[in-house]
């Protein structure tokens, strides 16, 4: 922004008591806690909150007192959506960066993930006034990835997972058999709908490792077999348009339109789960918290690096669970939970102990403080 603009800002456009949160999808991640708690302390009352979303329609009989802005607005609602931008004392982002317009203004970034996995392109630089870590120990290559200054990086934790220390009853919001042992299963992404960025092969089938009805019989029958549940959650950034997403009695694909509809969160599914299955998702560092086992699906990891790379180097030298390489693994993972051995325990405690900062389930209440003692 050139500095005769800037000062026009700054003469004709006060600035206003308004918050705009923005998350991807709406009302999750960790901006969510935060508007709760906002919520909870009446901040409402002195500032206006809006959301930004993709279709402000979608909330026409929502009876709080929130407003909506479109991503994409046109003609007259373009100019107003820039209006409240500029004009907003406080911009809180977890995934499209908002940019900083003027001094007056606090823009801080919540952040939707902990650097595991290289993400070429996605670089904030110094356009905002904070950046809120999972621990200390990411705010280097969080700085060096987004390429924002060391001092605006700050280890409060990250709001979502404080859910974690909670009891959610979310398996019985969804209608799930609470007898069951269940397994999320959250890949990363393999092929970016938005931008078409590849990052690895996309199956058929609708996640790695498993490219066959007929592996998905076998995982289906040893899941029976151990009274376990797969729950498959796919990245919301996932290219579904060309899979045959296949059905079992022990294995479903859920959606974000699925969670929304029972009122569920996935951090609440992941707060009620006996295990994570993933892969290079930052879901790993947050599942940490819970100190449950996590089975790593890495049949692809060479192709993966060689398209992508790893933040800190080799990533079976910092990325510590059960290593699933093939369907034997897969199957043995399955049997492991069912039977209540937790064979990786021993190398997860070191990976909590180096990424785990705080453990007390306070993080909202900590970002919350943060946040209020910024704008005061």
């Amino acid at each position: 922004m050139n500095k005769k603009l800037k000062k026009l800002i700054l003469l004709f456009l006060p600035i206003r008591n308004r918050i705009v949160f923005e998350s991807n999808p709406e009302f999750s991640c960790n901006a969510l806690p935060v508007y709760k708690e906002m919520i909870c302390r009446k901040i409402n009352k002195k500032y206006t909150i809006y959301w930004l979303v993709e279709d402000k329609n979608k909330y026409k009989n929502d009876k709080s007192e929130n407003k909506y802005l479109n991503y994409e607005e046109h003609g007259f609602g373009k100019i107003k959506k820039i209006y409240i931008l500029i004009t907003s004392k406080a911009l809180i982002f977890t995934n499209r960066f908002l940019i900083k317009y003027r001094d007056e203004q606090l823009v801080v970034n919540l952040m939707h993930g902990s650097p595991l996995k290289r993400t070429h392109g996605y670089i904030e630089y110094d356009t905002c006034d904070y950046i809120v870590t999972e621990s200390n120990f990411f705010n280097k290559g969080v700085s060096e990835v987004l390429e924002v200054p060391y001092e605006k990086i700050v280890g409060l934790g990250f709001p979502r997972t404080d859910i974690f220390g909670e009891n959610t009853n979310a398996l019985k919001k969804l209608g799930i058999d609470e007898k069951l042992k269940v397994i999320v299963w959250m890949p990363t992404f393999r092929k970016n709908k938005n931008s078409g960025i590849e990052c690895g092969e996309l199956k058929k089938l609708g996640v790695p490792l498993l490219d066959s009805a007929e592996s998905f019989k076998v995982i289906n029958e040893r899941l029976v077999e151990n009274n376990t549940l797969l729950i498959i959650k796919l990245h919301p950034a996932e290219d579904t348009s060309n899979m045959q997403l296949c059905e079992y009695s022990n294995i479903f694909f859920l959606s974000d339109n699925d969670l929304e509809k029972k009122k569920v969160t996935v951090y609440e599914l992941l707060s009620d789960s006996a295990a994570l299955l993933t892969d290079y998702s930052s879901v790993y560092y947050d599942y940490l918290y819970m100190n449950k086992p996590i089975g790593l699906v890495i049949d692809d990891l060479e192709e993966f690096n060689n398209k992508n790379g790893f933040v800190y180097g080799n990533y079976k030298d910092f990325i510590k669970g059960s290593y699933i390489e093939n369907l034997e693994d897969f199957i043995s993972f399955i049997s492991n939970i069912g039977e209540g051995k937790d064979v990786d325990k021993e190398e997860r405690e070191w990976a909590i102990n180096r990424y785990c900062g705080y453990r007390d389930f306070k993080a909202t209440k900590r970002v919350v403080d943060f946040i209020l003692d910024k704008l005061s």
